[in-house]
């Protein structure tokens, strides 16, 4: 490995980050290079992230089964009421919550559960002291000898080229460090909507899910003491219709979208010479790793897809012959469509994430 500069860091007093210190400094001579530093965060990113891919498959699972019931109108096992916890549906573990009632559910479900989800997630990184800044902390934690920090020929004479090289590396490996953290904070937003997704889609789509109880008088099927009808409905509708176009269809159509030109970009620059293949993959992923990251280059869109997937199963099916053999052929269907696109695109990167996928999915 080519040393892009050496500079001497001093040690840290608590033992967890003298750990973390040698974990970084990979031929143990006291320091971190540049290249050291980009090597342990690739790494752990790249072991994090299949750990989170493979728990984001079984949570999915895990959530579509949960409102599988609701939707079909089947009876599931007491276990699949459970099971709503991983689609942050609390409300049907709770003995309370039809004293509620539906418009209090309703905001519950579509507002209050997000924002706490995102709260919870700047919470964790407007307090949390993370792993990379500690490693920023031991990087400019530097001894008071300057020919120490910048002597990178060791003759114990710091040259002007060679201060300008320290700075340059220092500044490199806090921009490297900045990115990750922006990394870090992209993915876990995401997971808090990988998480409140499919509940906010159903709960959306349910208030339009009205049953004919007699001519001209329809009530909701889920709560028969309200009717589909009056200024309060209405209202709502018409709310429930605009977030659909927003949110359950918005975020994953918008985003593959803004994806599809941001990659064709960079790859017809790639392909006139402008740069190297990694470089427009990088390049691509700068803002968009949080969506694509868990997948090979050419399927950037699969979590699009995936999040679209969700949203027919668990939502817009409830108006597909409800209650019927065909609403279950239809499902079954969309299913196992996904199945066969993810088996020809086979769009993880790790090996054993495609097959817990198909798995899953089967």
């Amino acid at each position: 490995m080519t040393r892009t500069q050496n500079w001497f860091l001093s040690p840290l007093d608590s033992s967890s980050s003298k750990q973390l210190y040698d974990t970084i400094d990979l031929d143990h001579n006291d320091q971190i290079t540049l290249d050291e530093f980009v090597n342990w965060i690739t790494q752990t990113t790249s072991v994090m992230s299949q750990v989170i891919a493979n728990v984001k498959i079984i949570v999915g699972l895990m959530q579509a089964l949960s409102q599988l019931g609701g939707v079909m109108q089947l009876e599931t096992p007491e276990w699949f009421t459970v099971m709503g916890t991983f689609a942050l549906d609390f409300l049907a573990l709770v003995p309370c919550v039809p004293q509620m009632g539906y418009y209090n559910t309703f905001a519950l479900n579509v507002f209050l559960l997000p924002i706490a989800a995102f709260l919870v997630v700047a919470q964790f990184h407007f307090f949390d002291k993370d792993e990379f800044d500690e490693v920023e902390a031991m990087i400019y934690e530097q001894k008071s000898d300057e020919s120490m920090q910048y002597d990178a020929d060791g003759d114990g004479v710091v040259t002007d080229s060679e201060k300008v090289a320290g700075e340059a590396a220092k500044a490199r490996t806090k921009h490297v460090a900045s990115l990750a953290r922006n990394k870090d904070k992209r993915s876990d937003y995401f997971l808090a909507l990988f998480l409140v997704y499919p509940k906010v889609s159903q709960t959306l789509f349910r208030h339009f899910d009205c049953r004919v109880l007699a001519p001209g008088f329809e009530v909701l099927n889920t709560h028969y003491t309200y009717a589909c009808a009056g200024g309060d409905w209405t209202m709502v509708a018409i709310l429930a219709f605009f977030m659909i176009l927003l949110v359950p269809i918005g975020i994953p159509v918008i985003s593959w979208y803004l994806m599809a030109i941001k990659y064709e970009k960079e790859m017809k620059l790639f392909k006139k010479g402008g740069q190297s293949k990694a470089q427009a993959i990088a390049a691509f992923r700068v803002n968009w790793d949080f969506l694509s990251d868990d997948y090979i280059p050419e399927a950037y869109y699969f979590e699009c897809l995936d999040l679209l997937r969700k949203m027919i199963l668990t939502g817009a099916m409830l108006f597909v012959a409800p209650g019927t053999v065909f609403q279950v052929f239809f499902s079954a269907l969309i299913s196992y469509s996904y199945v066969l696109l993810h088996i020809k695109a086979w769009p993880y990167k790790h090996q054993q994430s495609n097959q817990l996928k198909a798995l899953a999915e089967i």
